[in-house]
């Protein structure tokens, strides 16, 4: 998912803990396919609790969230809009995380919920429950009216948010000047991508590095064959951008409606709050989807202890600057 633009950017790694008192946008559909990628069980299915939900998903954010608290960040987490109108179609991003997610949780369970076979349920349900557990630890939540990407890079933009976590480049097209993935947190270090530093290190604009990926290929349009990442840049480079291009090739496809998706994203106004978590909340909402008691016990007092330093630390930083 994304476009393919790693090539071209300007990517180095740094501390996780540079990071600290600053609140991140998480892309929280990015995450998740992270998570129902990588924890499974021995047989490589997705793992499920008693009733045959789907829980894979809150093991991996549980610490995710816990380890961005040890490092005193703030997470703001953003998802995907879903259409609530039937009618409407779905993009081709979005049918690619569905038939995603329906893959990794489709099992040949004969007595399995007929709802949880159905693939855009499947989605609507991860994901709604997701935002409710995330809410249990105090933490704000968003679910954009199209993609999260945009919306979160809209945090950004209106300092809301310091940058934009997630391994999608389309972070960079609608202009988030800071976006950071990869991370290790038992090695805390995250890479770190600047749009600013890779724009004045090709000396093209955010205009231009959109048209780069239209000519090779983004979610919206599948771009021209022999067009990749380099020769994308050289020809925007040399022409000016995808209109002039699009007159040398002879190309009669609608490239402005496609640039404009970027340049005008759908996004809506959200002001992040921030509460305590509940640490008793979430201890039963664990309980009941069969997680370990026990380790639910530790990573809560890691939580605890880690949000209690946050207030410590954010306190004192506020008193200095009275």
């Amino acid at each position: 998912m994304g476009t393919k633009l790693k090539d071209i950017v300007n990517i180095k790694t740094i501390k996780l803990r540079e990071l600290g008192l600053k609140t991140l946008a998480v892309d929280g559909c990015n995450l998740l396919f992270k998570y129902t990628s990588k924890i499974k069980t021995k047989q490589n299915y997705v793992i499920q609790d008693r009733l045959g939900r789907p829980k894979s998903h809150l093991q991996g954010f549980f610490y995710f969230i816990i380890n961005l608290f040890e490092r005193k960040i703030k997470p703001v987490f953003v998802f995907d809009g879903i259409p609530l109108d039937t009618k409407r179609n779905y993009g081709k991003k979005e049918l690619k995380r569905i038939n995603f997610l329906f893959k990794q949780y489709k099992r040949s369970d004969e007595n399995k919920s007929k709802l949880f076979r159905n693939k855009f349920f499947l989605y609507k349900f991860i994901i709604e429950d997701l935002m409710d557990f995330i809410r249990l630890f105090g933490i704000p939540v968003i679910r954009g009216p199209s993609e999260g990407e945009a919306q979160a890079t809209r945090l950004v933009k209106e300092k809301l948010a310091y940058g934009v976590i997630s391994s999608d480049y389309d972070c960079l097209l609608y202009g988030c000047p800071r976006i950071y993935k990869n991370w290790s947190f038992k090695r805390d270090i995250i890479e770190f991508i600047s749009l600013n530093d890779t724009l004045d290190t090709h000396k093209i604009t955010n205009e231009q590095l959109i048209d780069i990926s239209i000519l090779m290929g983004n979610d919206y349009f599948p771009g021209y064959k022999g067009f990749g990442p380099v020769k994308s840049l050289k020809e925007i480079k040399k022409f000016g951008n995808i209109f002039e291009i699009k007159k040398e090739y002879n190309l009669n496809d609608d490239l402005n409606s496609i640039r404009n998706i970027f340049l005008n994203p759908y996004t809506v106004s959200f002001n992040p709050k921030y509460q305590a978590p509940n640490p008793a909340v979430i201890s039963e909402y664990l309980v009941n989807r069969d997680f370990s008691p026990k380790r639910i016990k530790k990573g809560i007092s890691r939580l605890m202890n880690a949000y209690k330093n946050i207030m410590i630390k954010q306190t004192t930083i506020n008193q200095y600057f009275q």
